[in-house]
């Protein structure tokens, strides 16, 4: 039996609770929270003990990985402590809040011979896994154009709730780094890497310190080129979607699901019954993607192999919004 800890109560920890319950020979073995009383009703719905604190967690020896959901200006300080303490980790998006803190974690995870993986769901989706054959594969032909278009709404009360969301410190951006890391991701996980990046994000309309609103050209390291355009103020919110045209045809992904393509050796396109989507409700995450992500994590700790998405994926879409944020600031293109 795996045991798994989880760091943080929050609203995606849920997600992870739930993950780890539908996995044969997986077991949630504890919960901590800086709110005890919080930490102690979801230790009970999901049927776990409560620590009070990190350390007593760390000093679990049935606990075998933790999964840190904490806000994310803490992802990265909470890993390094995990790492050292010779526990694996499952770090939620985005798994630090620039390269250089990255990059700490990681090192902290080689130096102690643990595995860690950045939760990036969308890597698992079974028609994002096809496109990226099939891209690979030659089946469009010369990739020339990619688009993601990312259209979220979040009120002003969402900000206003939490003494950290749409901060630098602790949020780390905005529309790019928290809503759209998955979307950025996902694009350059299907294209095989960016090389450049020009970018403009401002804050438009929230009142908040981060961008609620970015725009980025992106050539990628198979010469196509590429647009981002991100927002946190249209409403009602949409589903997000990737669009791929290559010299014999194109593709298109909701969500993770292709709902478009006009290439007959792609093969069948499958009904989709409904898009679970978080553009207006950051809540509505189903736990299938964390689920399929953790089976992969554990295999990766018994095997000694290397998960779809670790920690140095996880630094290179860091890289990638960093870069589109100093192209703003500065006014530059920038080579990553």
């Amino acid at each position: 039996m795996f045991g798994f800890g989880i760091i943080g109560c929050g609203m995606i920890s849920s997600v992870h609770a739930g993950a780890i319950a539908s996995i044969d020979g997986a077991e949630l073995r504890g919960v901590t929270d800086i709110d005890i009383p919080r930490a102690s009703e979801f230790a009970l719905r999901y049927k776990t003990s409560v620590k009070e604190t990190v350390e007593e967690m760390l000093c679990d020896d049935s606990i075998d990985a933790l999964c840190i959901c904490v806000p994310s200006g803490r992802h990265a300080a909470l890993a390094i402590m995990c790492a050292n303490a010779g526990k694996h980790v499952v770090i939620e998006k985005p798994m630090a809040l620039t390269e250089k803190s990255a990059e700490k974690v990681i090192a902290a995870c080689k130096e102690n011979g643990v595995v860690g993986t950045v939760i990036s769901q969308m890597r698992y989706s079974e028609d994002i896994l096809r496109v990226k054959e099939a891209i690979d594969g030659g089946i469009f032909g010369r990739i020339i154009s990619v688009h993601l278009e990312m259209y979220y709404y979040r009120t002003q009360d969402y900000y206003n709730g939490s003494g950290w969301r749409g901060t630098w410190a602790m949020d780390g951006g905005g529309a790019l780094m928290n809503q759209g890391i998955h979307g950025v991701d996902a694009l350059s996980f299907i294209m095989g890497g960016v090389e450049t990046v020009t970018g403009t994000v401002k804050t438009l309309v929230r009142d908040i310190e981060v961008e609620d609103t970015a725009a980025a050209v992106l050539t990628f390291k198979n010469d196509a080129i590429g647009t981002i355009n991100a927002s946190v103020v249209t409403y009602p919110g949409y589903p997000r979607q990737i669009k791929i045209n290559g010299e014999r045809g194109s593709v298109i992904l909701t969500e993770k699901n292709v709902t478009y393509c006009d290439v007959p050796e792609f093969g069948d396109i499958k009904p989709v019954q409904s898009i679970h989507s978080g553009s207006s409700d950051p809540s509505n995450t189903p736990v299938e993607g964390h689920a399929l992500q953790l089976k992969d994590f554990i295999n990766a700790v018994t095997t000694g192999g290397k998960t779809r998405s670790d920690v140095r994926d996880g630094c290179d879409t860091i890289k990638i919004i960093e870069g589109i944020y100093k192209s703003s600031r500065d006014g530059i293109r920038i080579t990553l």
